[in-house]
């Protein structure tokens, strides 16, 4: 009885096992499965990153001219009020 209750535990410690393994393996495919996914993902992300990068930069150069304007009228307001 011993060695039969020894052998039904080794068998249910290898199936235990296998159980373990199938869902490791699993786990692997769907991660690698996500893996491709994301690389897939990457240059739209990058060239709208740089697309972005772009907008900044145009947005920046808008804002810079826009002060230098503001800063320009209120310097001609300042000198006309001076004259007037």
């Amino acid at each position: 009885m011993a060695n039969e209750e020894k052998l039904d535990l080794l068998k249910k410690m290898v199936e235990e096992a296998a159980q373990r393994v199938e869902a490791e393996q699993r786990s692997i495919s769907d991660l690698l499965s996500f893996k491709a996914t994301v690389e897939a993902l990457i240059p739209e992300v990058e060239w709208k990153v740089d697309s972005l990068n772009s907008s900044v930069v145009y947005l920046q150069n808008k804002v810079t001219l826009m002060e230098k304007k503001g800063a320009a009228a209120v310097v001609v307001a300042a000198v006309t009020r001076r004259h007037v």
